[in-house]
This record gives structure tokens, C-alpha cells and sequence, in this order.
């Protein structure tokens, strides 16, 4: 148990470093954040929506999240919290070697299925629902730090099929 919580100290750097030492530890809980947000062993939902996780707080979920007690997490939702591009790019940088399946982020809860490629991004709420060659996903707040998940995904073999992305009507879009 490594109660990390309320810890201002801590900058994304230390976060790192911590992040990183994590795979060789044997820890079944985590405790962090300004919420004192717990991730356990061997659950399958990262519900972390609106605790107030920020860039640090992310680049820790990120190590959890290649340790062996995250092993059966298959959804992680850290939507409506302030994670910043540095908390994405620690997110993304591990996605690929997690068991994670769909990941929920952004404002407005946008989800994405990582390993199916005949669906991919669905975003949710009031979006399209996408085809298996395009994609709207407008109007879904999109920031800086959404658009690093997002250039990632578009990366990997779930957007294998896709021909268009509408991204149109968000904040670090115009247009």
C-alpha cells in the first residue's frame, strides 16, 4: 500500500521517476491525488472521471497501469480531468504494452476501443456513432492533451479501416 495522496511536492519529473520504479515493486494499492484516488490490484475498471488528476497524477496511473497488478484492466476512464499533454504522452507511452481495452477521456467522455478495429472511436454523448471507414467527433471540447490520445490511436491497427476524421467544433480546432 503506497498512500501518495494530497502530495503537491511531487512534480511530473518525480512522477516519472516514480512510474517507473512501479513494474518492480509489488504493490496492490495506490493511493494518489488531490481526491486520494485508490487504484487496487486485479480490478478490471479504472473509473478515475473527475478526480481532479492532473499531469503528475497521470504519469503515475500510467506506470500502474504496466505493472502486474493492473494485468486484467481492460477500461480506464479518466475523463473530465485537467491531465494536460504531459499526462497524455505518459498515457499513450504505455497503452501499447498494457491489457487496456477502451479508454474514456476528455470532457465529454469519449471513448475508445483500442483492440477492435472494425469500431474504434465511438464518442459519447452526443456524437455520431462512427462507421468503420469514418468518424465524427465533433463538439466533444477536444484539447491539446486529447489530441495527443487521439494521434496515438490513429497510429495503431484499431483505426486500421478508417478514412476520415471529423474533429471539427473543438476548442484547439477551428472551423
Amino acid at each position: 500500500h503506497l498512500d501518495i495522496s494530497r502530495n503537491p511536492l511531487i512534480e511530473v519529473s518525480g512522477a516519472r521517476e516514480l512510474a517507473a520504479a512501479l513494474p518492480d515493486t509489488r504493490l496492490t494499492t495506490l493511493v494518489l491525488g488531490p481526491r486520494s484516488t485508490v487504484l487496487r490490484a486485479d480490478a478490471v475498471r479504472l473509473d478515475l472521471e473527475k478526480q481532479g488528476l492532473g499531469p503528475t497524477e497521470v504519469a503515475i496511473v500510467a506506470g500502474w497501469l504496466s505493472t502486474e497488478a493492473s494485468a486484467g484492466l481492460e477500461r480506464v476512464d479518466i475523463s473530465e480531468n485537467p491531465i494536460g499533454a504531459e499526462g497524455a504522452e505518459a498515457l499513450v507511452s504505455v497503452l501499447p504494452v498494457s491489457s487496456v481495452k477502451t479508454l474514456v477521456f476528455g470532457p465529454k467522455s469519449t471513448k475508445i476501443d483500442l483492440q477492435v478495429p472494425e469500431l474504434g472511436l465511438q464518442p459519447e454523448p452526443e456524437a455520431a456513432t462512427p462507421t468503420s471507414s469514418s468518424l465524427n467527433f465533433t463538439k466533444q471540447e477536444l484539447g491539446p492533451a486529447e489530441l495527443i490520445v487521439i494521434a496515438w490511436w490513429l497510429s495503431t491497427e484499431a483505426t486500421a479501416g478508417l478514412a476520415r476524421v471529423d474533429l471539427s467544433g473543438n476548442r484547439c480546432i477551428s472551423g
